[in-house]
């Protein structure tokens, strides 16, 4: 499954956020991690957007199972 969200608002350096995830970000990634093995990916440009990419692999049996 891949779950793209793409805007086309003011963007930012992603390079200035490199190791300094919000909390929000920082449990996203955790929880798609651990609990479905996925994970998420931010690409933005300045002045043209953000783009945000989860992706979470084909599993064989539900979650919750």
């Amino acid at each position: 499954i891949m779950i793209s969200i793409a805007d086309d608002g003011v963007g930012f350096n992603t390079a200035e956020l490199a190791g300094k995830d919000s909390i929000g970000l920082s449990n996203v990634r955790f929880r798609l991690k651990q609990i479905v093995g996925g994970e998420m990916q931010i690409e933005s440009i300045p002045e043209r957007g953000t783009v945000v990419v989860i992706t979470i692999p084909n599993q064989e049996k539900h979650v919750c199972e």
